[in-house]
């Protein structure tokens, strides 16, 4: 089947904004929220890098637009639309795109994001895919990861227990005995991420002074927004919610470093982390403070039951260029 016919097919049908003009031309149109800043983002992933040759093509979709919504809702954005991009080994077959398009239809839905546009090329392999989002934030604008100052509250939502993705990875591998039902859990996190809810964007929109959401690591991203905001940041490894509560701290630090979390981590003045804590209940969205930011060096440090604990030499994924 040609490339036009697979977009026809396939792609089309999801498609239904005018904007996207049935992706029939080589261009779109968004029309943003009048009063609304526009927020953009994009995400790519890789066969074998990202996700599994062995993961089932319907969560491939899921995976790569849930990537994108999580790093939209920690600028305290709603996302709106998106253009996506293929490059699909012709080898995997009709079957395995039809899976893909109807779980990102899937997935498109439950956000709320029309599909505009993109492209899509034949590849050798393996399988790319990636997507950039738009998003939209109220008119003070994005959180970005800089806006810390000492004092403040470092809070996380909790939609799923940091360290879930990366045992998702190893149950996947077929690597370390897991618990039946934690098993299961973890590998659907790993395959389709439990990002923070929607309404999430609104409250760090409303409240957060810094924010971004973890997806390579927690202790790497807790880092990244310690040395962009300046301020040193204080992690209690006793006050994050994990897999395994009681689980030994060398576990829980391999957790901390694993990524595929897709939580948002941000922080908040003190005097208005009870009103945060209220407003989040009554939109259904978990929150955990999990520690403080403080005056002095830029830089992360970590606690568990009050004692100090030494940063492992790795605190997170990296990509090696």
């Amino acid at each position: 089947m040609t490339e036009h016919a697979f977009i026809a097919r396939y792609l089309a049908p999801l498609a239904t904004d005018p904007g996207a003009w049935g992706l029939k031309d080589d261009a779109a149109e968004f029309v943003s929220t009048p009063g609304r800043r526009l927020v953009l983002t994009t995400d790519t992933l890789v066969e074998g890098v990202h996700f599994l040759p062995s993961d089932p093509p319907e969560t491939w979709g899921p995976k790569l637009l849930a990537v994108n919504v999580s790093d939209a809702l920690a600028k305290g954005a709603r996302p709106a639309a998106c253009l996506l991009n293929l490059s699909w080994p012709p080898a995997l077959g009709e079957p395995a795109f039809a899976a893909f398009a109807q779980g990102l239809g899937d997935a498109l839905s439950q956000w709320g994001v029309r599909l505009l546009g993109g492209d899509t090329t034949a590849t050798p392999g393996p399988l790319v895919l990636s997507l950039t989002l738009l998003a939209e934030a109220p008119p003070r604008g994005p959180v970005r990861r800089s806006g810390a100052s000492a004092g403040q509250v470092l809070a996380l939502t909790d939609t799923a227990p940091i360290g879930l993705g990366g045992l998702g990875l190893a149950v996947a591998r077929g690597e370390g005995l897991v618990e039946a039902a934690l098993g299961t859990r973890a590998l659907a996190h790993y395959r389709r991420p439990d990002v923070s809810p929607l309404a999430a964007a609104d409250l760090i929109a409303a409240y957060a002074t810094a924010s971004l959401d973890v997806s390579d690591g927690l202790l790497i991203d807790a880092n990244r927004l310690a040395q962009a905001s300046g301020v040193g940041v204080e992690i209690a490894l006793d006050r994050v919610g994990w897999p395994v509560a009681d689980a030994p701290l060398s576990q829980r630090l391999g957790w901390a470093t694993a990524g595929d979390d897709y939580q948002a981590l941000f922080t908040v003045p003190a005097d208005a982390w009870p009103a945060l804590q209220a407003d989040a209940a009554k939109a259904a969205v978990p929150l955990r403070a999990i520690g403080h930011t403080r005056a002095g060096p830029a830089g992360l440090t970590l606690t568990d039951a009050g004692v100090g604990v030494a940063l492992p030499a790795r605190l997170g994924f990296e990509h090696g260029l």
